[in-house]
């Protein structure tokens, strides 16, 4: 017990943060900051570099380094992370069953089973996300910035390549772009789906009824050279952080410490899922904390498979340009060839 009294102001952080770092009257700690607003708070001095931070170290290692990756600008590290999602693929075991399909391992075996889901009128469903892109952009040995992030590596070749089949999902392979992921998947039309992994607490809340008839795995990867399959995916994720104006940044550090401590994650998931339902488990990047939710032993050993090949993309001022140059990328060879 740290005995550091706390008040909570409920606002959207991403929304109001900055307005208020600018104003002067931001708070000591700010808790679910999306992780694309700690670079452009850092850059103007507004953030407190956590390695200062008494006892950071050893809570350090109780996350992935992936977790980090975002947080981390020189030798600094500027928030703690709070929560991690990552892709997974879900698929409906009776529907690939009846087909005597297995789930994909590589992407080559993705396209294999959905050409037969094709014949059957059946489909898979991928977002079109800029995710999928950096995903894939991973797999085949590429980077979205180079090691000084000075510059992208958008124009490489591994970068052309990944680009090139994230375009092919919906022109060659003809998927969709817009629908509702969780209808087509009760349905049936979609018994493959690419999702992050909150979509198994959503789908347990929404389809009962489907209970013990689909099931979640390693997203598809590329194989190497070497027969090695490299299943990469990319962390998503929201963060806290000390503000550099804070008049008691020990006192602030202490809660942070505490509340991304494994017994006070595990305490809040827990009692959070009992209260909202299964369909809000919390997604805590605190390694031994996500283990103690209540997940079945095959489906956390699932969990940390994945978990452990994630990878964090860097953030920095401006970054948020990317995104839509992407998108805008994405719809000229769509809609213009």
């Amino acid at each position: 017990v740290t005995h550091v009294p706390v008040e909570l102001s409920l606002v959207s952080t991403g929304d109001v943060l900055m307005q208020a770092v600018i104003a002067g009257k931001g708070p000591d700690a700010a808790l679910f900051v999306p992780e694309q607003l700690v670079a452009n708070l850092m850059v103007r001095g507004a953030l407190a570099d956590m390695r200062e931070m008494d006892g950071f170290a050893e809570r350090e290692k109780e996350f992935y380094p992936s977790a980090f990756v975002a947080y981390r600008f020189g030798d600094g590290i500027y928030a703690m992370p709070e929560t991690q999602n990552y892709n997974m693929l879900f698929y409906r075991t009776d529907i690939l069953q009846d087909e005597g399909l297995r789930p994909p391992s590589t992407w080559d075996d993705f396209y294999a089973v959905l050409q037969k889901l094709q014949q059957k009128q059946l489909q898979a469903g991928i977002p079109e996300s800029q995710a999928v892109f950096e995903m894939l952009l991973m797999q085949n040995g590429g980077a979205v910035y180079n090691e000084a992030l000075t510059a992208t590596r958008l124009t490489e070749q591994a970068a052309v390549d990944a680009f090139t089949q994230w375009t092919e999902f919906y022109i060659k392979h003809s998927l969709p772009l817009t629908f509702d992921f969780f209808n087509r998947f009760r349905t049936g039309e979609m018994p493959i789906v690419i999702n992050m992994l909150d979509f198994y607490t959503k789908m347990q809340y929404l389809a009962p009824e489907l209970a013990g008839l689909w099931d979640f795995y390693p997203i598809p990867g590329t194989r190497r050279e070497d027969g090695t399959i490299d299943r990469t995916g990319i962390i998503i994720g929201q963060c806290s952080m000390i503000l550099a104006t804070s008049k008691q940044p020990e006192n602030a550090w202490k809660f942070l410490d505490w509340w991304t401590s494994v017994d006070v994650q595990a305490k809040n998931a827990q009692e959070y899922e009992m209260t909202m339902g299964s369909a809000y488990r919390y997604t805590t990047a605190n390694v031994e904390a996500m283990k103690s939710l209540s997940w079945t032993k095959a489906e956390l050993a699932t969990i940390l498979d994945v978990w452990e090949t994630t990878r964090g993309i860097p953030e920095v001022p401006g970054g948020y340009y990317i995104g839509p140059s992407m998108d805008n990328a994405l719809r000229n060879v769509l809609t213009y060839g």
